[in-house]
């Protein structure tokens, strides 16, 4: 599969219990046994349908070459979704992005690829 980055995004909390749990696993939109990612051409989309109301996210940015766990790419509620077997070490996390809504709630992410 080739994918540059993956993301995820997670609420302050959310990231609070990562971290101290050492690994990245269970956020919002995931059932138990699974990561789910998305790429940066969904990010707006899927955060926009999945943290609809929240206050404050972090966007994860990920690297998939440091990922161990076996994934692949599934279809949800209409979005491209990564789908990663728990247990992700924290050193595959490159980056955190604080993200705030708009006035209307509405979360604006760009994600750029240049080669």
């Amino acid at each position: 599969m080739d994918i540059d980055l993956l993301f995820a995004a997670v609420t302050q909390d959310e990231w609070r219990s990562i971290s101290n749990a050492g690994t990245f696993s269970n956020t919002s939109m995931e059932e138990e046994e699974y990561v789910w990612c998305f790429e940066g051409n969904e990010a707006e989309k899927v955060v926009n349908h999945y943290f609809e109301g929240e206050e404050e996210l972090l966007l994860i940015l990920l690297d998939p070459l440091r990922i161990q766990s076996p994934f692949k790419r599934i279809k949800k509620d209409g979005f491209q979704i990564i789908e990663i077997q728990e247990g992700i070490s924290l050193d595959v996390v490159i980056d955190r992005i604080k993200l705030k809504p708009d006035k209307e709630g509405h979360y604006s992410i760009n994600v750029n690829h240049f080669d």
